[in-house]
């Protein structure tokens, strides 16, 4: 009796620990998408965007990112222009205007880095789980790749609403690329709708229901490239605020004499 009590006691905790391991590559997805950002951190990314069906010109935008966070503040530039925040304020450069704007900041150091993407923490497993399923997990001589593919399927289709997809170092777990798909359906004329069915780019990618209502599906991809990831020991981030502005006799903030070309705008609190 005592060895099939514990037959069956090795049975059902094996069989847990099956459950419980396939929420394995949710946990490694979330450790990579996230670990990169404490701070101290220090990176160097592109920002890539684009579109089978192109709306606007951020679908097709293409950034380079430097960005220093530390716990008195942080630098990011982006594109020629200058971010700079510590406890107070949140400073906004741009070299091609001239023009400096000074907001009131309440946002946190972490918060910063946001513009990558919603933070996902050790919590958000089961809800990652439950919103996409693993599609593919494979190695590549020192890479590994994991992709997530939407379980919910864009309306009239079997087509996943979303997928994402991290390509990492396979020992250090430092992520190289992290993209984002998006899905969702256009409703377009018949005529539209018959120019471009035929076409072989967007084979798969039209919807027609009953012959009445027409939809094509728009694929939005977001791409951020690692270039650089460091965790460099630092109290004050490169270029502080007080490297651009400084306040006057009169307790005004002017910009320093480097930047005395620009104009200063002070947004109110």
């Amino acid at each position: 009796m005592k060895t099939i009590f514990l037959l069956l006691l090795l049975t059902g905790s094996t069989r847990l620990w099956a459950q419980r391991d396939t929420l394995a590559p949710f946990r490694k997805f979330v450790h990579i998408c996230s670990d990169y950002r404490q701070l101290p951190v220090q990176l160097e990314m592109d920002l890539r965007s684009s579109s089978n069906l192109v709306l606007s010109a951020a679908d097709t935008a293409r950034l380079t990112a430097r960005l220093a966070l530390c716990q008195k503040g942080s630098y990011v530039t982006m594109d020629g222009m200058e971010q700079l925040a510590n406890d107070s304020f949140l400073l906004v450069v741009n070299p091609k205007t001239k023009r400096m704007l000074l907001y009131p900041n309440h946002q946190s150091v972490a918060a910063r880095l946001q513009f990558l993407g919603r933070q996902l923490r050790d919590s958000s497993v089961p809800q990652l789980a439950a919103k996409y399923l693993v599609k593919k997990e494979k190695k590549l001589r020192d890479t590994s790749i994991i992709v997530l593919e939407s379980r919910a399927d864009l309306p009239y289709t079997s087509v996943p609403a979303g997928q994402m997809e991290v390509s990492y170092e396979s020992v250090t777990q430092r992520p190289y690329t992290v993209t984002m798909v998006e899905r969702r359906l256009i409703p377009v004329s018949d005529s539209i709708y018959k120019s471009v069915a035929g076409r072989p780019e967007w084979i798969g990618k039209t919807v027609s229901v009953k012959d009445s209502s027409f939809f094509l599906i728009r694929e939005q991809t977001r791409v951020v490239c690692f270039r650089k990831i460091g965790h460099q020991q630092a109290t004050d981030p490169p270029v502080r605020i007080s490297d651009r502005i400084a306040l006057d006799l009169t307790g005004v903030y002017r910009p320093v004499k480097d930047f005395a070309a620009f104009r200063l705008i002070q947004q109110a609190q």
